[in-house]
């Protein structure tokens, strides 16, 4: 029969693989999971962009989203903020003016506050984000 001090040492030892298992499951995913941003769909599409007279600008966001302002003397359509994930087909949240008047969309509830921080500061360094955030901006 096992005493009390070999079931603990028996415990202990299971947690210690499963702590080891999940520290190569983090690594492994976190190297494995980096975003691929085409950056060239998106030069192309602020390139050939209207109503862009004002502002437009592009943002990296540790290159896992990109942020693209702009703003033109247009009688409609005069401005727009849109945050994608890493194409431009997927928005993740956008402002922008229309002829029905201003709208606002966030398609995930997880991106909206950062959405709401960075349309809050546009004009400050890193849109407002914390260090813990890398901005960069790309240029066409």
């Amino acid at each position: 029969m096992m005493k009390k001090t070999d079931w603990i040492i028996i415990i202990v030892a299971i947690a210690v693989i499963l702590f080891a298992i999940s520290g190569i499951y983090a690594i492994y995913f976190s190297e494995t999971e980096k975003v691929s941003i085409e950056l060239d769909v998106f030069r192309n599409m602020a390139r050939n962009s209207t109503c862009t007279d004002i502002t437009n600008d592009l943002f990296i966001i540790d290159n896992q989203m990109v942020f693209w302002a702009t703003e033109g003397n247009c009688a409609d359509a005069s401005y727009a903020y849109t945050l994608f994930g890493s194409h431009p087909n997927e928005i993740l949240c956008r402002k922008y003016d229309s002829i029905a008047g201003p709208q606002e969309q966030c398609y995930n509830i997880d991106f909206q506050e950062i959405f709401q921080i960075i349309i809050n500061n546009l004009n400050v360094n890193n849109l407002g984000l914390s260090k813990n955030y890398n901005v960069t901006e790309i240029l066409f």
